[in-house]
């Protein structure tokens, strides 16, 4: 492997791994194959969505963490976010990060770029780049930041060698670094006759040949690929040269057009979603805490359920009292019947000037009566965005295991791709069904509401879905009105001790273990005291006194495996 010296004096192997477009198992695996098979460069990014899965990865390589030289790239919506760093290390689970990258040139990427500034000073990041930036923009960094960006991450290949950037960055001391190396597998670029009869002469792939054009021309490149052969085949490139008439005759085949075009609606979906995080810290940390889903959208952590609320005029009074006292996150679902009174409930927030749409965190759920059949599943979602009266909803779930959920989950990806729905999750899948989906499916699950409090705390449920990096939403956080947790001496000292009731005890325990809630109640002193979660804290004691209360699957809980349940499901109608 060839090693390459940063302009601060930190060494970066010229060829690394690319992780976009993997996730879970799949990319968990091939970092740790990558890494025992030569590579030491892995390249990833908060927008990736898979950093704990590289974190994994690298973990499972067995390599000692100083062989390994980790790069990952700051996401847009987090330039303003203090601790944005410290979670992606967290994520990634190491300590230091050896080159973080500013992502986009969106939003104040300044903030961003003086955190990671900070970061570096504090021995956090051992080294400074950028991605996708222009010209100016980059003399701007160089302006006004202290420390140098040491690595451009840019498209860059024969058929678009980002001319006018390379030559600025040689000229400045900065490293250009190509994504998209292989023309994102184009095949005409794959294909060009010059290349086929380069890789004869050598005896190498075309594949080979570009990236050597790469290595030779100076530039990093992070080739990505699925295939084995094809993450072994892309490192082995050191045992050859092109002669200085091979890369002039290279040089010719410049066509001077990226195949990557960043557009207006790319602008402006990185800044709706700085909207809303700026929304969120505009307010404080103790109104509402966030969690960040495997997409990088953030989601609040509690929200107001309206289950069993069938009546119009009460649901969309409830819910539009909730958003007034500080709820964003409103869940209901197409079995529910009431979608169309939260979504007039959202109308008349936003006409009051209460909250903008940016600001809500809307999810609704597919039933079993459209699962069978990609087309009955399309329309489903057509069906619940329609009766609501809204452009997207935040969260879409399938709502049960059952029906055909493989076909209704590609009616859900498309609709995701679409737009229509900015994060895809699922409902009651149990941790045998979730395993079984998240190896088989394009877009890995968001989130997995089932049913979770301290009288049945599904641990392997939950392990199993940090394990797929999906976020666990609790419904029935109260225990559904089953338990009694309200004459439970142990709970009510504990809510003593703290001055708060029994409920907002149980709903401090789910949220401490990271799992989103969504308490359910008609009546507005108990919505207000549902919200009130965020000023205490419950100690490791107190947890575990709490979890010891779990029943496991018995009880009066609801019973999804017994047949009869499953039936009743299956052909309950909502519609005709």
């Amino acid at each position: 492997m060839r090693i390459i010296e940063l302009s601060n004096g930190v060494k970066m192997p010229i060829i690394g791994f690319g992780t976009i477009g993997q996730f879970g198992k799949q990319v968990e695996d091939n970092v740790s194959f990558a890494l025992q098979n030569g590579y030491r460069l892995i390249d990833t990014a908060n927008r990736y969505t898979n950093e704990k899965s590289v974190g994994r990865g690298i973990s499972k390589s067995g390599l000692d963490r100083k062989e390994i030289f980790i790069e990952t790239k700051l996401a847009p919506t987090f330039y303003e976010k203090s601790n944005a760093v410290e979670q992606t290390l967290e994520r990634l689970g190491v300590e230091y990060i050896d080159l973080m990258l500013l992502h986009h040139p969106l939003n104040n990427y300044i903030a961003g770029y003086q955190m990671m500034e900070k970061a570096y000073k504090e021995g956090k990041i051992k080294a400074l780049g950028l991605s996708n930036f222009k010209v100016e923009q980059i003399q701007e960094i160089l302006d006004i930041c202290e420390i140098k960006p040491v690595v451009m991450q840019i498209e860059c290949h024969p058929y678009y060698p980002a001319e006018k950037v390379k030559d600025f960055c040689f000229e400045n001391g900065i490293i250009l670094q190509s994504w998209y190396p292989l023309g994102h597998g184009s095949n005409e670029l794959l294909n060009e006759p010059l290349f086929k009869a380069l890789a004869i002469k050598y005896h190498k792939t075309t594949s080979q040949i570009i990236l050597k054009w790469h290595t030779q021309m100076g530039f990093s490149a992070v080739p990505g690929s699925r295939s084995a052969n094809h993450i072994l085949e892309n490192i082995e490139l050191f045992d050859f040269v092109l002669t200085n008439e091979e890369m002039h005759e290279i040089a010719k085949l410049n066509k001077h057009c990226p195949f990557y075009q960043i557009t207006e609606n790319h602008s402006i979906y990185w800044q709706q979603q700085f909207q809303m995080l700026t929304v969120r810290n505009n307010k404080g940390d103790k109104i509402m805490e966030y969690i960040i889903l495997n997409n990088q959208i953030e989601m609040p952590i509690l929200g107001l359920g309206v289950f069993q609320v069938p009546d119009k005029k009460e649901c969309q009074e409830t819910v539009f009292q909730a958003i007034k006292a500080g709820y964003r996150l409103i869940d209901t679902a197409a079995s529910y019947m009431n979608e169309d009174a939260v979504g007039n409930a959202v109308k008349q927030a936003i006409e009051a000037g209460i909250c903008t749409r940016e600001e809500l965190f809307i999810t609704s759920k597919l039933w079993v009566q459209d699962m069978r059949t990609y087309e009955t599943a399309k329309q489903g979602i057509e069906n619940s965005l329609k009766k609501s009266g809204l452009e997207y909803f935040d969260l879409y779930l399938l709502h049960q295991a059952m029906g055909d959920y493989f076909a209704a989950w590609r009616a859900m990806e498309d609709a995701y791709h679409k737009g229509k729905l900015r994060a895809i999750g699922v409902s009651n899948f149990y941790p045998n069904i979730l395993t079984n989906f998240c190896e088989i499916v394009e877009i890995k699950p968001m989130v997995n509401q089932i049913e979770l409090h301290p009288y049945f705390t599904q641990e392997q449920a939950i392990e199993t879905m940090k394990y797929y990096d999906v976020v666990p939403e609790a419904w029935a956080p109260l225990g559904g009105g089953r338990y009694n947790p309200f004459e439970d001496e142990m709970l009510k000292g504990i809510a003593e001790k703290y001055h708060k009731t029994v409920g907002q005890v149980l709903l401090r325990w789910n949220i401490q273990r990271d799992v989103v809630v969504i308490p359910k109640s008609t009546h507005i002193e108990r919505i207000i005291e549902n919200i009130n979660v965020f000023d205490f804290e419950l100690n490791n004691d107190e947890m575990k006194k709490i979890s010891s209360l779990d029943m496991g699957y018995s009880g009066s809980r609801a019973k999804h495996f017994e047949p009869d349940f499953v039936r009743m499901v299956v052909h309950r109608k909502i519609h005709e």
